[in-house]
């Protein structure tokens, strides 16, 4: 008996679910059959809003030239769109058919009143036409916001609405969700409402379709091109339209970039909570606002931030890394030009010229902060740097470093050693060549190939005194150049000259690993570059940089003969001869016997025993006869064009006085600008901090669709 009870239970259930089953399944249809129903008989009325839209977009863009050029085939243009616009305002209230479709009069009380005031703002846009055109714009706006508020109307009358939430009701009792779309209307559909319709006057007809959000973009193209007509139809001088349209390019960058930014935006999903870090993590309330200056202009934006609460660290910022928006509020496009003007010119001059250009700029500390963040990368840049490539390389290897001084401020300026005890001397006048504050040298190191040059003494002497044959020379390959000051990291001293010794036995390696190129070291007589030389670079063949040697050379005939004299320069002539000839020690001792032998004042004759000094210690790196018959380099020209280009250049401007970090960051980014790797460096960086902004950034989706 218990056993037929638990069998007709089972069955009433089974029964009753399939009754309610096949009620809510009919409830379902008759829901979808009215709903579309409804949709459809609303379907003229959306159509007609959206031409009212369509129309006065078309008057306005004829409109934009008559206001201002008193055109009167425009005009009668625009007004012959108003009227159309007008008809179907009057079809809506009152019915009425053309070609395209059948209107009957609008029921909805709210409707009709919006229709209304659209008839009134057409009438104020008539009227506009030959008065005011500040109202003419105000009537434009304000019927397009009307016809668009119509449309919505329309589409979500008090009985759509109460079909449309009956269905959502009854889809949550369902187990199959019945997804309602409002597409596939025929004819017009219903997200064409602000579509833009335009035809261009004397040129084949251009339709522009785009969404509300790009609709200024449109505006924006739409006015640039009428004024570039009609700057060409009263013979404009072309710098003008340049100028003018060049202003209208950027107006429309920085809206191109908005509606971007609002496009991406509304993809973004928007949980209350997410897990992050094994945290949970909730969205705060009201979006917060995210300053941005784009290469166009500034565009601040709002987006939805994700903490643990209020006033804690934001965490996720999940519409920022989709944008992959950068550290600061400056863009990194305009970071890159920037970047590129402050490795060249001072932080006002490029602000000044940024300014020029696009009419606005960043501050000076904004440049400043940018040039900071970027040098945060230079030196993993220096250190990833690839080979460069076999097929380029020429068969000699050139190393060659030198040192500069960098002004700095008195908190970084290097540290004299004296007795304390004794007070500091403060002269009033500076000495010869002498300038104010104190230099912290730079080490520079440069790399680079070359081909064998094989000369004469005569050759050389003509290239350095006459300088008739320098056009001859082979030119350098796959130069990289590299300057570094002494500082501190992470509570050490590390030392420049280390860094770039360091370096360049690294490039020495990657161009060479197989050690079959010759290598050659051009320095001047500095002990310790040399010492360093020695140490990391121990096979390249060292040579003292022979304009060195001639500033020597011109220092010894200062003690026998007076500056500037023909004795003086046939002095230095003779003996350098005899010095690319080999000779090396034999000048030294005939110069020893003049020094002895001529009645010359103390202090010439200590000057002079000193060059002579400077030359006997350096006799290995002198063997000038060996390195041209083999064709090597002699000169260090680019390094000591790279002490004043990168350096000097930059860094002794007119009252400059630098930190040790600033100059630093200038430092690498200038040496990266001139190396020709600007563009590979900039996009490395951007890859490095997008990971280091957004590590989040690859499970974002699945974080945010996931969440509750």
């Amino acid at each position: 008996m218990e056993g037929l009870q638990r069998t007709y239970s089972s069955r009433s259930v089974y029964l009753s679910l399939l009754a309610v089953g096949s009620a809510l399944a009919v409830a379902v249809v008759v829901l979808l059959t009215a709903t579309m129903r409804m949709s459809l008989r609303n379907e003229p009325l959306i159509n007609a809003a959206h031409e009212i839209a369509l129309e006065t977009a078309h008057a306005n863009y004829w409109l934009t030239t008559p206001v201002q050029q008193d055109s009167e085939p425009s005009i009668r243009r625009a007004r012959e769109h108003i009227a159309e616009a007008q008809w179907y305002a009057l079809a809506m209230l009152q019915g009425g058919s053309n070609e395209n479709e059948t209107l009957t009069p609008a029921a909805d009380p709210e409707a009709i009143e919006i229709i209304r005031r659209i008839q009134e703002a057409l009438t104020g846009l008539e009227h506009a036409i030959d008065n005011d055109s500040q109202a003419l714009d105000r009537q434009v706006v304000t019927i397009r916001r009307l016809a668009g508020r119509l449309e919505k109307v329309a589409t979500s009358d008090a009985r759509y609405r109460r079909l449309c939430s009956l269905l959502r009701l009854t889809r949550k009792w369902l187990s199959t969700w019945l997804i309602v779309t409002k597409k596939g209307l025929s004819g017009k559909t219903l997200k064409r409402c602000h579509n833009v319709s335009m035809s261009f006057h004397g040129s084949p007809r251009m339709i522009i379709e785009v969404e509300d959000r790009f609709c200024k973009v449109a505006q924006v193209l739409s006015q640039m091109l009428t004024k570039v007509e009609h700057a060409a139809a009263q013979g404009a001088p072309v710098h003008e339209v340049e100028e003018s349209a060049f202003s209208d390019l950027l107006e429309m960058g920085r809206q191109t970039v908005t509606a971007v930014i609002e496009r991406q935006r509304e993809d973004v999903p928007r949980p209350k909570t997410i897990e992050h870090a094994e945290k949970t993590l909730r969205r705060l309330r009201g979006q917060r606002k995210r300053a941005y200056m784009s290469a166009f202009g500034p565009t601040p934006f709002q987006r939805d931030v994700y903490a643990t609460r209020e006033t804690q660290r934001q965490e996720v910022v999940p519409l920022d890394a989709k944008l992959g928006m950068p550290e600061g509020d400056v863009s990194y496009l305009l970071q890159k030009w920037g970047g590129t003007k402050c490795a060249k010119e001072s932080y006002k001059e490029s602000r000044a010229s940024l300014q020029e250009f696009l009419g606005f700029a960043p501050s000076v500390n904004c440049l400043e902060d940018m040039v900071a963040r970027a040098g945060e990368h230079t030196d993993a840049h220096f250190d990833e740097q690839p080979p460069v490539d076999p097929e380029t390389e020429e068969e000699l290897l050139v190393v060659t470093s030198d040192c500069k001084g960098v002004p700095m401020r008195k908190a970084d300026a290097p540290q004299s050693k004296r007795d304390e005890e004794t007070p500091a001397v403060k002269r009033k006048r500076l000495k010869k060549g002498e300038k104010n504050g104190q230099k912290r040298m730079a080490c520079v190191g440069g790399v680079y190939s070359v081909a064998r040059f094989r000369r004469t003494a005569e050759d050389v002497i003509d290239e350095i005194l006459r300088k008739e044959k320098q056009k001859q020379r082979p030119k350098p390959q796959n130069k990289r150049l590299r300057a570094q000051l002494t500082r501190e990291v992470d509570g050490q001293e590390l030392n420049a000259k280390d860094v770039i010794f360091d370096w360049l036995a690294k490039e020495v390696q990657q161009r060479d690993p197989h050690e079959g190129r010759t290598v050659i070291a051009i320095m001047d007589g500095e002990t310790k570059l040399r010492d360093l030389q020695e140490l990391k670079i121990s096979r390249a063949i060292g040579i003292l940089d022979i304009w060195h040697v001639t500033e020597y050379l011109w220092k010894l005939a200062y003690c026998f003969h007076p500056e500037g004299s023909d004795e003086a320069e046939a002095f230095v002539e003779t003996y350098l001869r005899k010095l690319l000839e080999g000779k090396v020690r034999r000048v030294i001792g005939g110069v020893r016997q003049m020094v002895t032998k001529a009645d010359l004042p103390k202090h010439k004759r200590q000057k002079a025993r000193r060059y002579l000094n400077y030359f006997a210690a350096r006799c290995d790196y002198m063997k000038y006869d060996e390195y041209l018959a083999a064709g090597y380099p002699i000169g260090s020209g680019v390094v000591e064009g790279a002490c004043r280009h990168l350096v000097k250049d930059r860094m002794e401007q007119t009252g400059m006085r630098w930190r040790i970090a600033g100059a630093q960051a200038v430092l690498n980014l200038r040496a990266i600008y001139l190396n020709d790797d600007w563009d590979t460096f900039h996009a490395d960086r951007i890859q490095a901090e997008q990971r280091k902004l957004y590590p989040y950034k690859t499970r974002l989706h699945a974080t945010l669709n996931c969440a509750t």
